[in-house]
């Protein structure tokens, strides 16, 4: 009889430890999941971090432009006004002073990641550098190219900000 006892006890633990074996399973098995969901999670949100990193950027480089191009125009009247200054003008303070403002909007669009397009008379006519807002037709010219800078173009972060308008000399047919 106490073998019977022994044995009948020695199956209920069988039963007991295999029921913990199998939650054990469950347990591991979950711990799996829920370890993999987590990773995902993580991968999704590092993910994340990066695309509105990227957005931020986008944003911060679109207002750099439209603050550069607003500020342009004023950039060109004081430029197109320093041609005209005689050495008498360019003593006087109210003259120094605006000649002093433009040097700052200089600085600021450098700062800005700011630059003028190198063109020169006789470059090759681009039209991703260049807008041609004037043409003359000449035997003299074999290829399309630029006579004169009519208004100066601008880089930011080495892309066209705005093109460099231009006259053209154009080779006649």
């Amino acid at each position: 009889m106490a073998d019977e006892k022994n044995n009948k006890i020695d199956e209920d633990e069988i039963k007991e430890l295999e029921k913990i074996k199998r939650e054990l399973d469950l347990c591991k098995k979950e711990k799996e999941e829920y370890l993999e969901g987590w990773k995902r999670e993580r991968a999704n949100f590092e993910n994340f971090r990066k695309d509105e990193e990227k957005r931020f950027l986008e944003f911060v480089n679109n207002a750099r432009k439209k603050f550069a191009l607003k500020l342009l125009p004023i950039l060109d009247n004081l430029e197109f006004s320093e041609k005209y200054l005689t050495e008498d003008d360019k003593k006087n303070n109210t003259i120094k002073g605006f000649m002093e403002v433009k040097k700052q909007i200089e600085q600021l669009m450098k700062e800005l990641g700011v630059e003028e397009i190198n063109v020169k008379e006789g470059d090759k006519f681009s039209e991703y550098l260049h807008e041609a807002i004037e043409k003359k037709q000449s035997e003299d010219y074999k290829e399309i190219v630029v006579i004169e800078v009519l208004q100066k173009g601008y880089y930011i972060n080495k892309e066209v900000l705005r093109p460099a308008k231009v006259k053209v000399g154009i080779p006649k047919q």
